[in-house]
């Protein structure tokens, strides 16, 4: 029994793992696209509402 807890454990630290690497990564790829890409999305959503959010 104690060797099927330590196994589920490793098993669940490594899943844990690849996912905290895995959201890392996709909010830096977020924050990154946003930082290059904001004025252009800005402006389309102005254009296609017809209103100014930018403020």
């Amino acid at each position: 029994m104690p060797n099927a807890c330590r196994k589920r454990y490793e098993r669940l630290i490594k899943r844990k793992n690849v996912d905290d690497w895995d959201t890392r990564r996709m909010q830096r790829l977020a924050k990154e696209y946003m930082s290059k890409h904001a004025p252009i999305t800005q402006s389309a959503l102005d254009e296609a509402l017809a209103e100014d959010l930018s403020e």
